[in-house]
């Protein structure tokens, strides 16, 4: 009766080298496929703007409320020398989309509005 091949650390050689190697392929296979399996159910269906642009998801931020107050007008033209430029009326029209207006610029030498405290000193004794 002829011995039959098992796949043991037993065999030698190329044997071997593929036995090992096609575990190794099968148990990443595996752990890719239970990763992504586990991954697909846990997570929710991510939100993509635009996808859909004729509706607006149910899941998408709201903004309930908007206040545009004397100081935060008075923050958004910090640095702007009166009379206002008509180029900066927009700010009386912001929305609440983001603009960069309303956020520090460039520091020093850069910064021409004065928003970082080291311009402020320099402009001071300047004077």
């Amino acid at each position: 009766m002829a011995m039959q091949k098992t796949w043991t650390f037993e065999m030698r050689g190329t044997a071997r080298r593929v036995a090992v190697a096609v575990m190794t392929v099968a148990a990443i296979a595996s752990f890719d496929a239970t990763t992504a399996l586990a991954q697909e159910q846990e997570q929710p269906e991510p939100f993509v703007a635009g996808t859909k642009p004729d509706r607006r998801p149910d899941r998408a931020p709201r903004i309930h409320t908007l206040d545009h107050n004397a100081d935060w007008r008075a923050a958004a033209l910090r640095g702007v020398s009166k009379p206002i430029p008509s180029s900066l009326r927009f700010v009386d029209d912001q929305g609440a989309w983001f603009t960069p207006f309303t956020r520090r610029n460039m520091p020093p030498p850069y910064d021409i509005r004065g928003l970082y405290p080291s311009t402020l000193r320099r402009a001071n004794r300047a004077r």
